[in-house]
């Protein structure tokens, strides 16, 4: 994010979160990393409470700019999607190409996929020939769930719930002599992860048994020393 543009963007667009924004950022920060001082020119500085919302503000002139596309765009800080035709999409690309750079924004094309229909494949091939952008018909991660084909959906799920339940096991194992501090990670660290999947890829209920007969045979008796509850 190009640090000066975004500041006075900020002004106009959010004048009570200008002066904290300007105070912090309108000079090179010193960040200090084992021993040695690097200076923070431009973006937001990692562990800023304020990093965020500057980022949002910041990019929105970028976003509304975009918007002569005929997409649907969702923005999560620098992570860029948009959903459309073919065609509009590679307006979109070219116009955030072309402008982003004024905002400090520089797509990625090598870390860009476009997903389409089976029967668009070889259509999206050619219309985004020499973009460096990869075209895939399955499905894809995005921003820690998945879209795509219901096949590629369930996979990745089931995929992730194996890796859940190892995660279970492992903790199950500390829980025989450290109960409390299982039990802290548990509820602090393992439940975040899949109650989000569960939340970002709908009708997925039925993949998470695994993971539930898991944290039922193997955790609670672990940590509570009793027989697997019904």
């Amino acid at each position: 994010l190009n640090r000066e543009v975004a500041l006075r963007n900020i002004q106009h667009l959010c004048p009570s979160l200008s002066v904290v924004l300007i105070n912090t950022y309108r000079e090179d920060i010193d960040l200090f990393v084992d021993g040695a001082t690097l200076l923070s020119t431009e973006g937001t500085t990692q562990g800023d409470p304020l990093a965020m919302a500057m980022y949002g503000i910041g990019i929105l002139p970028l976003i509304k700019k975009l918007q002569n596309c005929d997409v649907t765009q969702a923005w999560y800080a620098d992570d860029a999607a948009a959903a459309g035709s073919t065609a509009n999409i590679r307006c979109w690309w070219d116009m955030i190409t072309k402008a982003g750079p004024m905002f400090g924004y520089y797509p990625n094309a090598s870390k860009t996929h476009l997903i389409v229909k089976q029967e668009y494949v070889q259509s999206a091939n050619d219309l985004f020939d020499g973009t460096g952008i990869t075209v895939i018909a399955d499905g894809d991660r995005y921003l820690g769930a998945a879209i795509g084909t219901r096949t590629y959906i369930e996979q990745y799920v089931k995929n992730k719930i194996t890796e859940f339940v190892g995660e279970v096991k492992i903790l199950s194992a500390f829980a025989l002599t450290q109960p409390h501090a299982a039990y802290s990670a548990f509820c602090h660290g393992l439940i975040g992860k899949w109650t989000y999947l569960a939340r970002t890829i709908p009708h997925s209920s039925e993949l998470f048994k695994p993971l539930e007969d898991a944290i039922r045979t193997i955790f609670l008796p672990s940590l509570t020393g009793q027989s697997p509850f019904n």
